[in-house]
């Protein structure tokens, strides 16, 4: 479990806030269907709640997963 989940909170915060840079040639990118998905389309405070809660809650699957894992292998 070597993944931390404060390194993906800074990529969702860094991906939300690059939106609200808006230059011609990035919404260029943006208006292409891998752009609007890679980029998104504009700045949402609320999503970087959504985000968190992503994150919190694949953070606790992931710890429950291992827990459960190691309590198998001890059996």
């Amino acid at each position: 479990m070597g993944r931390s989940p404060c390194r993906f909170a800074l990529f969702c915060l860094f991906i939300e806030c690059s939106q609200l840079y808006q230059a011609g040639w990035i919404n260029d990118i943006r208006a292409t269907v891998i752009g609007a998905l890679i980029l998104g389309k504009g700045f949402l405070a609320v999503d970087l709640v959504r985000y968190a809660a992503g994150i919190g809650a694949a953070y606790g699957l992931d710890r429950f997963a291992s827990i459960l894992g190691g309590e198998s292998k001890k059996r």
